[in-house]
């Protein structure tokens, strides 16, 4: 097994200098506008209006895990849109001016609602709302493709009904989940108008195939005429380069076998490369390092 700074002296000799996972621009959104802008057209928007429901009333669904193929108390599927999952204890449809809400919202009956995204998106954000008389303090927590806490807002609402607060991150290694809390009654944040998606810029990494035996590794979103670094380590985590270019940052994967295993250039921004995988590599993880500029991609796996 070589040593970690063995690792870096042989990929700054290719020149593959490591980055950190994350970009400019990765953190909090500070309102929908910049959301709308951020993802474009590749843009999901669920504004939980699928769900019949009457006006004033609730209704709690006889499901606790929601997503676009679920029937929930007889309705369904396509309650809500593809590649977000909704889940807690108990889940609740509001209906429109339910408490002063100004349309159909969804929640928690719990304090704690999930949202898990699949495939990834690398921007999300929801509007948090309350029910009137009924103010709180919440917050939000971001998980990347590690499910290693990258963010957290807290927020809070007084008033109620019309009040809302947008809450919305970015993170352009990935987000897997947010979290979102309620920290004052035994129910989650009341939400409305969820976006999210995948920005089209976004450099992605991908493996399939057989382990042991032939991989195929991708590349989309990558700078044309480059040279890439493919890294693999046993485990995800955030190992620290001690040196090189990038002294200092972190990356995805974990310390245990990490190595350069091959560089190979980006093509036209796209691509993919096939490759033996022994049975030691099976479990692993690769993520891509671009070189110049340092990009660094999704951690891909297991393999």
């Amino acid at each position: 097994m070589r040593k970690a700074n063995v690792i870096v002296s042989v990929a700054a000799l290719v020149a593959a200098a490591w980055c950190s996972a994350g970009a400019l621009g990765d953190g909090q959104i500070p309102d929908r506008a910049t959301l709308d802008a951020i993802l474009g057209g590749g843009q999901t928007l669920e504004d939980f209006e699928s769900f019949v429901i009457s006006d004033g009333g609730a209704t709690v669904l006889d499901i606790a895990v929601l997503d676009d193929q679920s029937i929930a108390n007889g309705q369904g599927p396509g309650l809500v849109e593809d590649g977000a999952t909704y889940s807690s204890t108990t889940l609740q449809w509001n209906g429109n001016a339910y408490y002063s809400l100004q349309s159909r919202t969804f929640l928690a009956n719990a304090e704690t609602l999930t949202i898990t995204y699949d495939p990834v998106v690398t921007a999300m954000g929801c509007d948090a709302r309350a029910f009137a008389g009924y103010g709180y303090n919440g917050s939000m927590r971001v998980y990347d493709l590690n499910n290693a806490l990258v963010g957290t807002i807290n927020f809070s609402l007084s008033s109620g009904g019309a009040e809302n607060v947008f809450l919305g991150w970015e993170w352009n290694a990935g987000i897997s989940r947010v979290e979102i809390d309620d920290s004052t009654w035994s129910w989650s944040p009341v939400i409305d108008n969820h976006g999210y998606g995948e920005g089209g810029t976004t450099y992605r990494c991908s493996v399939s195939g057989q382990c042991p035996g032939t991989l195929t590794v991708s590349w989309q979103n990558a700078n044309p005429g480059r040279q890439q670094g493919i890294v693999f380590a046993s485990s995800t985590g955030s190992f620290v380069i001690p040196g090189g270019v990038c002294q200092g940052t972190q990356l995805g994967l974990g310390s245990q076998n990490i190595r350069l295993v091959n560089t190979i250039g980006t093509g036209n921004g796209s691509g993919s490369v096939n490759g033996r995988a022994g049975t030691a590599a099976c479990g692993g993880y690769l993520q891509l390092v671009e070189v110049p500029g340092c990009a660094t991609s999704n951690v891909a796996g297991p393999i």
